[in-house]
């Protein structure tokens, strides 16, 4: 693949534009505990960053140009800052700052900025090789968190096959610089997850035992041996290269899974929790037996296999809910808090029924927990019971140029990947986009917007993501009405034997217990 120069207008170089022109409007915060947490748990090497990936078809009678790409990714900029924002690092502490234009020209010279163009000849080895550059440990694709962020635009050498990979529909930048006076407002850093916690200080001290007793149900039932893929690799190195697997179900293989977790009533998620769970069962027994291992995965614990799951939620609607936030602006940016859901499966259960009973009632027990999580009344005591230790651990921490990204180092355990169900991908990102005109001529007489209209069709997306060290990372999405399920795990703690092996015992099972349903 060719880097190619951009070919956006550019300003004119004949004039100098007054100094404050050109300043931009600057927002900024100190990083929360929670967001430290994130900062440090990147190991210096991007672990968990995650880029999209999307294919583009579009009639070569009408082809994007770099031109449309860059106005697209500046009004994208402008409309959600925070695609726009980088970590400052300083000894006195990290903080978040945000930048917006004040210009349009000034808009689009930034955009540009941070877009790559390049040409391929072969779409499919082009998409692996931003595969294998982005999700691997390759540290001059490693996501540097002090820049803004950086997107990349690549198209076939001739432009006779309309073939792209990660586009933007186009769109005009006046509305935002409409105002007469110039005025461009500070843009808006959402708050910190922090700062939504309800103040429990003041709680009735009557309902603290029964706090205790919801975080001793709840959340320290985790506290248990961990059963999953036993590791075997030497030591953990976190600039160890990782592996990326996945597989895409057929159309109708992904309409039996769908319909089969509706009849059980447990989500895709809960489904694959428990398939993962049975598959490393099912694997430990074999090398217990076969003696292949010396340390395997499963340890019994009162009669059963205990799995934990590292699960994200999305507070929205219970921040809806809190006084004071009935209305919240819409923002690319989301409120998470994540906990550890415990999936148990009984010796006697794995041994005495078949796979298909065993996979459906580990995935209702797994429903179970996630309502009795959910649902409890004590439910943000939860949540900040959980943050305690992120809070203690990363308040006030201080940055140094030396150590920009503290380490953290996990502690080896069994392989039980975290997962991500996505869901139908298709709601959000519809199979094909009818991209009109720009409505300003100027803009379309400037070469900012192609004279006629367009569909682009979106051939296929997937998403790349750098595994943690000793850690596994999975997701499961829908597109075009196919279902994938994708695993990445560190390849120097899990061989790509194993891990490979786990792996498609996950998806047999899925395809398989789906079908008997």
């Amino acid at each position: 693949m060719t880097v190619i120069p951009s070919s956006a207008p550019k300003s004119p170089g004949n004039t100098r534009p007054h100094p404050m022109a050109e300043q931009d409007t600057t927002s900024s915060r100190p990083l929360s505990a929670s967001e430290q947490f994130y900062v440090a748990w990147r190991h210096g090497v991007g672990a968990g960053d995650a880029l999209p990936l999307i294919t583009l078809d579009c009639s070569p009678a009408t082809p994007i140009s770099d031109a449309n790409v860059i106005v697209a990714w500046a009004v994208l900029r402008l409309r959600h800052p925070m695609l726009a924002s980088r970590i400052k690092f300083a000894t006195s502490g990290a903080e978040i700052v945000c930048s917006s234009a004040r210009t349009q020209a000034r808009a689009i010279a930034l955009a540009e900025a941070c877009i790559e163009f390049a040409l391929f000849d072969d779409r499919d080895h082009a998409v692996e090789a931003l595969r294998a550059q982005f999700g691997g440990r390759n540290p001059q694709r490693t996501t540097d968190i002090r820049a803004e962020m950086r997107v990349v635009w690549y198209k076939d050498t001739t432009g006779e096959r309309g073939q792209y990979i990660f586009g933007m529909q186009t769109a005009e930048l006046d509305a935002h610089f409409a105002d007469s006076t110039g005025a461009v407002l500070p843009p808006k850093i959402p708050q910190p997850v922090e700062n939504i916690f309800l103040d429990l200080s003041a709680y009735d001290t009557e309902e603290r035992p029964k706090v205790k007793e919801a975080v001793d149900k709840i959340i320290r039932k985790a506290d248990v041996l961990r059963c999953g893929l036993a590791y075997d690799g030497s030591e953990i190195q976190s600039g160890a290269d990782h592996r990326c697997i996945r597989r895409t179900f057929s159309e109708l293989d992904t309409a039996l899974i769908l319909r089969a977790c509706k009849v059980h009533g447990v989500t895709v998620t809960q489904f694959f929790l428990a398939s993962w769970a049975v598959a490393a069962i099912e694997i430990g027994h074999e090398e217990t037996k076969d003696g292949v291992h010396k340390r395997p995965g499963l340890s019994l614990q009162n009669g059963s296999y205990h799995f934990n799951n590292l699960l994200v939620i999305d507070l929205a609607p219970f921040i809806k809910v809190l006084p004071g936030n009935n209305d919240i602006a819409p923002n690319i940016s989301l409120q998470l808090a994540s906990y550890i859901s415990t999936i148990s499966i009984s010796h006697t259960t794995f041994t005495q029924f078949n796979c298909s009973a065993v996979v459906w009632g580990a995935a209702r027990r797994a429903k179970a927990d996630h309502a009795a999580f959910l649902q409890s009344p004590y439910f943000w005591h939860l949540i900040i019971h959980l943050h305690i230790p992120i809070r203690d651990e990363f308040s006030g921490m201080s940055f140094s140029d030396s150590q920009e990204e503290p380490v953290v180092v996990p502690r080896p355990h069994p392989l039980m990947p975290s997962i991500s169900g996505m869901g139908d991908i298709s709601t959000l990102l519809p199979s094909s986009i009818s991209a009109s005109p720009g409505a300003d001529p100027d803009c379309a007489r400037d070469g900012l917007f192609e004279s006629d209209g367009r569909t682009i069709r979106i051939a296929d997306m997937m998403i790349c993501v750098r595994s943690p060290p000793a850690y596994g990372v999975s997701h499961v999405w829908t597109f075009n009405g196919k279902m994938t399920l994708q695993l990445t795990y560190d390849c120097a703690s899990f061989s790509p034997a194993r891990g490979d092996k786990f792996f498609g015992r996950v998806a047999d099972i899925v395809a398989q217990v789906a079908a008997q349903s």
